[in-house]
């Protein structure tokens, strides 16, 4: 039986996470990265995947939280003989200050699983049953070393570890260990992931405490460090703890999702691979950032980004958490898929599309990173290091800017004129002159300059269909598209336009449906299959309520949206507007980057004040 999308809670390190249920079973979990074979996934295939669960005898009923402002999951099972809390971590201080040294660390990636009576008696049973390899591998060899269980497939081996006085027995591919505490009593397990051969490391108490200890004190006091404290801060934060937990520590890339192929409708085909940075959300992820204070990982982000394209050649739409380029999709066919939802993929054919938005998102990234006062730029200069880079995407720009693309949606059915795509070639050429401006590089603009209005102009002239009266999907279209909503958040057209002010009405009637936003209409993107309603898509609708002065119906739909999330704030990419059913991959970036946008905005209007941001968007 598959769990809702919204039973699950998220741990994980900052090289890798992994989903828990609520009651308690490790269901997804890709080794040592983020984009590694899952052997962890029962939550693609309830039969074949495997996972690690927990099973307490005479069970009546579980809740969960997470422990302070921290990422650390507890899981409380209330049994008819007694209370158990299990607490789920990664430990991340010591692999996070070793990545940033250079070290390997593939050796120590480990899950913790804390165990604690906290009244009464508990006996109960952890079943680790890996899958290696999307449970391509067949059932992994076992043997015991050093007092620890070691389940070998290949080249890779998971060591399970538990406390003395516990009872491990190993048979069809599985281990159980079995527990019984009395009130007071505490108890553990490990998952180790390693290279076969590596020597078990002998876990002792002692780590046990100190990794927890570790682990607590880094989040506490990254959580302690956000420098946002207006409205709905704790939704806030947890949508920080979460976008954190999407970094990949060594390279400073965010995954999308830590998930794959989880459907954007139950049984349909919408089924993709998440696992991978995409570069139009550098500006989205750069914003929420710096927003919230946290400058260090924004720069961190944007280091990446200019060490992937520094290299002179064509930019892809989206990048492995290390820089390459290799993507390529393919689906596991012996999976079932979340509740019979094929295909299953690994890999993502987007890669290598025509979106010309992602110039725009990059410059206004490179923009906001060096008009910011909040970032620091030791030893860079941005003529030497950034200025290069900047010259090459507005030439390109100004260059390619009249040719179809296949636009934000990735969508599959044949290249068009989008409108979001064309404005975000103006905001590319606009950031680019504004930096030049700004930096006083010497040159001759006027192409840029002339580019630039031909752009504005032609989405004047076509983008608007006077018909319909809105903004409209691609050029010659009648069709809506939620994605002309960023172009007054990034300065493209005012607010308080009436042509917009209009679009965002044709939006709120056509594509609206119980206080959620859809993309647009899905029959003619290359699936043709329904999809949920698309969380960021609403958010940026907030955004556009707060600059039109509209703050009572910003409000209004922020906490419809935020309803969405399950118990622990955790949003997936779309919803079903029926019955807030989550859907699409899980934790979803895009949603959690457009939450904490919207709120700041809007508690910055409710204060009568301006973001960081708009103050730099919106004065030259």
């Amino acid at each position: 039986m598959y769990s809702p999308i919204s039973d699950y809670a998220l741990i994980g390190d900052c090289h890798s996470a992994a989903l828990v249920s609520r009651h308690g079973s490790i269901d997804w979990c890709c080794l040592p990265r983020f984009d590694s074979p899952a052997l962890f996934l029962k939550v693609l295939d309830d039969r074949r995947g495997g996972s690690c669960s927990v099973e307490a005898e005479r069970l009546e009923s579980c809740t969960r939280r997470y422990v302070d402002h921290s990422n650390i999951l507890e899981t409380t099972f209330h049994t008819a003989t007694g209370v158990l809390a299990v607490q789920d971590f990664m430990p991340i201080s010591q692999l996070a200050d070793e990545s940033r040294h250079g070290r390997d660390v593939e050796n120590e990636e480990r899950i913790v699983r804390l165990f604690r009576c906290r009244g009464g008696a508990v006996r109960f049973r952890v079943r680790v049953h890996p899958t290696f390899d999307f449970a391509r591998a067949g059932e992994p060899g076992i043997h015991r070393s050093q007092g620890v269980t070691i389940l070998r497939s290949g080249e890779r081996e998971l060591h399970v570890a538990a406390s003395a006085g516990t009872k491990a027995d190993a048979r069809d591919g599985a281990v159980v260990v079995e527990f019984e505490l009395s009130n007071n009593q505490t108890a553990w397990l490990t998952l180790g992931y390693a290279h076969a051969g590596h020597t078990p490391e002998l876990v002792t108490e002692e780590h046990i405490e100190r990794w927890l200890g570790e682990t607590s004190r880094y989040w506490k006091q990254w959580s302690a460090s956000m420098a946002y404290d207006g409205d709905w801060r704790e939704l806030v934060m947890r949508s920080a703890l979460t976008l954190k937990l999407l970094i990949y520590e060594p390279s400073g890339a965010i995954v999308a999702a830590p998930t794959c192929s989880l459907p954007e409708w139950i049984g349909g085909s919408r089924n993709w691979d998440y696992r991978y940075t995409w570069l139009r959300d550098s500006s989205f992820t750069l914003i929420a950032l710096m927003e919230l204070g946290y400058f260090g990982e924004a720069r961190d982000f944007l280091r990446f980004l200019h060490r992937t394209l520094s290299a002179g050649k064509r930019g892809k739409v989206l990048y492995s958490i290390d820089g390459g380029t290799e993507q390529t999709e393919y689906e596991l066919k012996h999976l079932e898929g979340y509740w019979k939802s094929q295909p299953v993929r690994v890999g993502n054919g987007a890669a290598n599309q025509r979106q010309f938005d992602v110039a725009g998102e990059l410059m206004q990234c490179i923009s906001l990173y060096w008009r910011h006062d909040g970032f620091e730029h030791d030893g860079e200069s941005f003529e030497r290091d950034y200025w290069p880079l900047v010259k090459r995407i507005g030439d390109r720009v100004a260059q390619e800017w009249r040719e179809p693309d296949n636009g934000i949606w990735e969508v599959r059915g044949g290249l068009r004129q989008f409108v979001h795509s064309k404005g975000l070639c103006w905001v590319a050429l606009d950031r680019a002159l504004r930096l030049a401006r700004r930096f006083k590089i010497s040159g001759d603009f006027s192409h840029w300059e002339q580019q630039r209005a031909a752009i504005h102009h032609s989405l004047e002239t076509e983008g608007f269909n006077p018909d319909v009266q809105a903004y409209i999907q691609y050029y010659g279209s009648g069709d809506l598209d939620a994605s002309v909503l960023r172009l007054p958040i990034l300065n493209v057209f005012s607010p308080e336009d009436q042509r917009m002010r209009s679009t965002v009405a044709k939006i709120e009637s056509r594509l609206g449906n119980n206080g959620l936003v859809y993309r647009y209409n899905p029959a003619e993107d290359g699936i043709g299959e329904t999809e949920g309603a698309f969380l960021a898509c609403g958010f940026w609708l907030v955004e556009n309520y707060v600059l039109a002065g509209r703050l009572g119906d910003a409000e209004e739909l922020f906490e419809r949206l935020c309803s969405c999330a399950n118990d622990l704030g955790l949003m997936s990419e779309e919803a079903d507007p029926a019955n807030g059913q989550l859907l699409g991959n899980f934790p979803q970036g895009f949603s959690h980057v457009g939450l904490i946008n919207a709120a700041v905005r809007l508690s910055a209007a409710r204060r009568g004040e301006k973001t960081d941001t708009e103050e730099l968007l919106f004065a030259h």
